[in-house]
């Protein structure tokens, strides 16, 4: 199913989330297609991404990725997708 928007596993906090991200918080933020080329990748602030950062990245994305498709991984972790069944 895609949605209109991009949804982050952090969306729903609970302790695989969070442990999920102190594992990969110091990883790339890479945005890929579904077609699986990149599009963006952010490099880890130092304290390393929180879930607020992840939600201040997403406010600037391109809103055609939305409609278009998009999966967001950290390091390898798949932690964001516009198709929610991904990151459910």
């Amino acid at each position: 199913m895609q949605s209109n928007m991009l949804n982050f596993i952090t969306d729903t906090p609970s302790s695989d989330t969070k442990r999920l991200l102190l594992q990969q918080k110091h990883e790339t933020l890479v945005f890929k297609n579904l077609s699986g080329q990149q599009l963006a990748r952010f490099i880890a602030p130092k304290q390393g991404w929180t879930a607020w950062d992840l939600w201040q990245v997403r406010q600037q994305l391109p809103p055609h990725w939305f409609t278009q498709g998009a999966k967001a991984y950290l390091g390898e972790a798949l932690i964001g997708s516009t198709a929610i069944k991904d990151v459910l």
